[in-house]
């Protein structure tokens, strides 16, 4: 328990013990005030002291539960190697198929159908590649013809669903740049 606490605790002991002492007074004798003194005094009280909680069976009983979800949808191969939070934490986990250690929220690894773990594929390094097709000649030479016009490389790529650097090779097989 913090310092805080403990004379947070403390003083609200002796406001305890102020109102029980007035409480008294009214309708018994009354108390001298040395006496008084002694009995609010900070070495009276005993020392408080926090009963301890097992902290290894709770993360035990969570963790349990959260590999029995787990298994269920990888039949034993992934596993988490930190205690489980909840479901919207990031936690490390290692799929033993591929011995390949990642970061991951146990909702989504769960629940979500696009967000899962599959071995030996790179879920980070994910690029949305649609700029990437094969082009024919007649649109080759179109291509070259709207470049000797003036038109922007980027603006070419963008028209033609192919990237930048596929643009400047057309353009450089044709001799072109």
């Amino acid at each position: 328990m913090a310092k805080r606490n403990k004379t947070k605790l403390k003083k609200r002991k002796q406001r305890q013990l102020k109102k029980a002492f007035k409480h008294s007074e009214s309708h018994s004798q009354k108390v001298e005030p040395e006496v008084q003194n002694l009995l609010l005094n900070n070495s009276y009280l005993p020392p408080y002291k926090e009963p301890k909680e097992d902290t290894n069976k709770k993360h035990e009983e969570r963790n349990k539960a959260y590999q029995k979800a787990l298994d269920k949808v990888y039949k034993g191969t992934v596993i988490p190697l930190v205690n489980y939070s909840n479901a919207k934490s990031i936690l490390l986990h290692k799929c033993t198929g591929c011995n390949k250690e990642f970061y991951g929220k146990p909702g989504w690894l769960v629940a979500k159908e696009d967000q899962r773990h599959v071995c030996y594929f790179d879920n980070g390094n994910l690029k949305a590649c649609s700029k990437s097709r094969q082009i024919s000649e007649e649109e080759k030479l179109e291509l070259c013809e709207l470049a000797k016009a003036g038109t922007g490389i980027s603006k070419l790529a963008r028209n033609f669903g192919i990237s930048k650097y596929k643009v400047n090779k057309v353009l450089k097989e044709a001799g072109i740049k």
